[in-house]
């Protein structure tokens, strides 16, 4: 399946754990702040003006940790020499995605949006009292506030840092209207059908299917590329448009394909909008091409380039409207994280990443 967040693109990597609880309706139980500990408060660093505390860097380290042992094994961090091997790759990880809040913050302030106020505050509480009140089938704690904390301990969240990445949420929203205020976008609502003759003109967008194999055993990464070399040179064979369409559909419903999510519409996108392998691979085809075998978002993929079809455009535009302003704003989010630096301090420096507590 697709690696690149579309609409979400753009929201700080912690947010891919939480946001089953932003759209829980309001209660009126009031809940408490709790106060972090001392060693969750400590600062390791800064990123930029912006202070980073243990709490941040423990949570986003444990998230990529996550995200590399399933990339390549289960239980690379238990043994010595697997750790050393990737620990590199998990620090530059850290250190890049340590700057995404920031930059929203930062983005804010370029935007002249307020990043502080009785109305970020109010949904910041609201959004905790949403998470403990609402019941458990709802993805709440039924008032239950020790499960909560336990919830928070399991994941290696604080409350703290918790309302600190719903103030981020909350701002990156307040962004996204600026940029649209300010007249950032190319494209809106005020010209939408302008926006539709740039889809339907097809020259910087692409409409793809394709067939994904993740390398899900890294032992096996060779087999996996061999099956993805050998769908990519049978329909590289293949001369006629409509019987390489067909073969390409035999191959999407095929058991090695893992990318379910597919349908006969396949994925509609500009420039940013996917990952660069991707989109480089996709623009090089002409309609009804096929790719050699791309290695992107852990595995390989075979990318078949279709027609733009103009009923589908006009039906789902306004949605194809969406993914085109978040990759906007993810570029405008892109260029503030290029200017950014995090630096840790002598503390910082000290902290083993592979074995944070």
């Amino acid at each position: 399946m697709m690696q690149k967040n579309r609409i979400m693109r753009a929201f700080a990597c912690a947010m891919s754990l939480l946001m089953f609880v932003l759209t829980l309706a309001g209660c009126s139980d009031k809940i408490k702040p709790v106060e972090s500990t001392e060693q969750e408060m400590r600062v390791v660093g800064k990123c930029d003006e912006y202070d980073i505390y243990y709490e941040e860097l423990r949570f986003v380290t444990n998230t990529y940790k996550a995200q590399l042992e399933q990339k390549y094994g289960k239980g690379i961090w238990d043994d010595a020499r697997t750790a050393e091997k990737y620990r590199g790759e998990l620090e530059e990880l850290v250190l890049e995605n340590l700057k995404a809040n920031y930059a929203i913050l930062t983005g804010c302030k370029n935007l002249m949006v307020s990043t502080s106020g009785k109305e970020l505050d109010d949904y910041v509480q609201e959004q905790i009292e949403n998470l403990v009140n609402q019941s458990e089938a709802q993805g709440g704690f039924g008032g239950d506030f020790d499960a909560y904390l336990q919830w928070l301990a399991d994941n290696g969240l604080t409350d703290h840092y918790l309302r600190f990445i719903y103030r981020a949420s909350y701002l990156e929203s307040a962004m996204y209207y600026a940029l649209v205020d300010g007249g950032i976008f190319e494209y809106g609502e005020d010209n939408f059908s302008e926006y539709l003759d740039y889809v339907l003109a097809g020259e910087e967008y692409a409409r793809t299917i394709h067939v994904y194999i993740p390398v899900e055993d890294e032992s096996k990464r060779e087999s996996y590329y061999d099956t993805a070399k050998a769908i990519a040179d049978e329909l590289s064979a293949c001369e006629d448009d409509e019987e390489r369409y067909s073969l390409m559909c035999r191959h999407i419903g095929s058991v090695v394909n893992k990318d379910l999510t597919i349908t006969q519409n396949g994925y509609y996108f500009t420039y940013n909008e996917m990952g660069q392998a991707y989109e480089d691979a996709a623009f090089a085809l002409d309609e009804y091409g096929t790719s050699d075998v791309v290695e992107y978002g852990g595995g390989y993929y075979v990318i078949m380039r279709m027609p733009i079809e103009e009923l589908y455009v006009l039906m789902n535009g306004e949605q194809l409207l969406q993914y085109y302003q978040s990759a906007k704003m993810g570029e405008y989010q892109d260029g503030i994280k290029e200017n950014m630096t995090v630096e840790l301090n002598e503390y910082g420096k000290s902290l083993d990443f592979v074995n944070l507590d």
